[in-house]
């Protein structure tokens, strides 16, 4: 348990640093010991989205509300609102780097939902942590960048 910790922390200072590659291969590492951390999942999800791995980092998030079980009460709430916001993220990503229109609508589409849902979710947390005050107003943004308003 304390080596999955430890290869969870590696990845997270990676992904400080920018180093997605390595935070990807220790976050795959942790995972695959099957401790049921859903941080290991919830970093290697976002790492996979940046990387452009949209699919594998939809996987990886959707892992976490699998394990919520494993989140501390206190903690669930937060830890899932920060979840739906990575797959937003994600979507997101994925609707910037279609070209084709169809495509594009499908993903904007996709993305819409998950940020409204994402934003909806925050309005059932109180108090509101600083974290998910500055995730609210970024997906707001990003949501005005897909609708234009």
């Amino acid at each position: 348990r304390q080596y999955e910790t430890a290869l969870v922390r590696l990845g997270v200072s990676q992904i400080n640093l920018g180093v997605w590659r390595g935070a990807k291969e220790a976050l795959s590492d942790a995972v695959a010991l099957n401790f049921g951390d859903y941080t290991a999942y919830f970093y290697l999800g976002q790492v996979e989205c940046e990387l452009g791995n949209i699919d594998a980092g939809r996987r990886a998030l959707s892992e976490v509300g699998k394990l919520a079980g494993n989140i501390a009460i206190g903690q669930r709430p937060i830890a899932l609102a920060l979840t739906d916001y990575q797959m937003a993220v994600c979507s997101h990503r994925e609707y910037k780097s279609t070209y084709n229109s169809a495509d594009q609508q499908s993903a904007a589409t996709r993305a819409t939902a998950e940020l409204q849902g994402f934003i909806a979710r925050v309005a059932g947390v109180n108090p509101v942590p600083p974290q998910l005050q500055g995730a609210t107003a970024d997906a707001r943004k990003r949501l005005a960048e897909i609708t234009g308003r």
